[in-house]
């Protein structure tokens, strides 16, 4: 009789544990940073802000994110807390500016089309010296980690949208140019860019834990560097007549976006057996209890 039991006993957790099913999932949220609010600043002959600056942005909250994953948990499951994996990071500015070239040679001179400043001439019928300009505003914006948001300089309003080569504005072509007459020729104007969130730090990355650290520090902010610079830069080709004064640049306004991409599992437990579960407990105690008599018998 006790070999009976302890075959009872062993089979009946044995059928019991099978109907305990566990099933686990891995889900992905996002949670926002906020601030990131720029700060007005110019550069260029004596601008009223100054030409650096700072922002700053919420570190990934940790405690929030678990309020939500355990507000949003389905009933019967268990839901962990968030591991943080990745960090976007995104650009918005509104710049405006304004600058003096100044043609000192006796014919026109021609620049490749310049984005917000001036009108650009689509004609074929005026010839002109081809002269590469570039470089009004550049906003340098660095992390913590003293890493570029983006690529190189965030945001630049005097750019040349067109490439630049030795025929770049030259001869009768003049599709998408900027026609600079003799003397001086004010250009002002303003731009807005607009750079997507896009991925900066991931948790594959080998300095994962030394990247991720400013922004995976509890109840602080993540402080973010900025300056503006106006140098204007002209290159070759060149015929040397051409310059530029009065530069000014005018970062107004702007933002910083950081969104924290975490994880976090649900595990499904469900100790309710199903049909199929009762059918085969059932057999099991009836062959139990058919081994049973076999053993009053003997």
């Amino acid at each position: 009789m006790t070999t009976l039991r302890r075959f009872l006993t062993g089979t009946a957790v044995l059928v019991l544990a099978s109907a305990s099913i566990v099933s686990a999932s891995i889900i992905d949220s996002i949670q926002t940073a906020t601030g990131g609010t720029l700060p007005a600043m110019g550069s260029g002959n004596t601008p009223p802000p100054p030409n650096t600056g700072t922002a700053s942005v919420s570190a990934f909250d940790p405690i929030a994110a678990n309020n939500a994953i355990q507000a949003s948990c389905p009933t019967g499951f268990t839901c962990s807390g968030p591991t943080l994996f990745e960090i976007d990071l995104g650009l918005t500015a509104s710049l405006s500016g304004s600058l003096n070239l100044t043609n000192n040679t006796n014919g026109t001179l021609a620049i490749p089309c310049i984005s917000g400043l001036g009108q650009c001439d689509t004609s074929s019928s005026t010839s002109g010296n081809g002269v590469s300009v570039e470089g009004l505003a550049n906003l340098v914006i660095n992390d913590p980690n003293m890493n570029n948001v983006g690529p190189g300089n965030l945001a630049t309003f005097l750019q040349s949208t067109n490439s630049i080569g030795t025929d770049a504005c030259t001869g009768n072509s003049h599709n998408n140019c900027l026609v600079i007459g003799t003397g001086t020729t004010p250009l002002s104007g303003s731009n807005s860019v607009s750079d997507p969130l896009s991925e900066l730090y991931q948790i594959s990355d080998s300095n994962w834990l030394i990247e991720s650290a400013p922004y995976n520090t509890p109840n602080t902010s993540v402080g973010f560097g900025l300056s503006l610079s106006s140098q204007v830069t002209i290159g070759q080709p060149e015929p040397g007549g051409l310059g530029s004064n009065s530069n000014m640049a005018l970062l107004n306004s702007g933002a910083i976006d950081v969104q924290y991409q975490y994880e976090y599992s649900e595990t499904l437990t469900s100790t309710t057996p199903e049909p199929t579960t009762f059918f085969l407990l059932g057999s099991a105690l009836v062959g139990l209890g058919l081994a049973g008599k076999r053993f009053k018998k003997s």
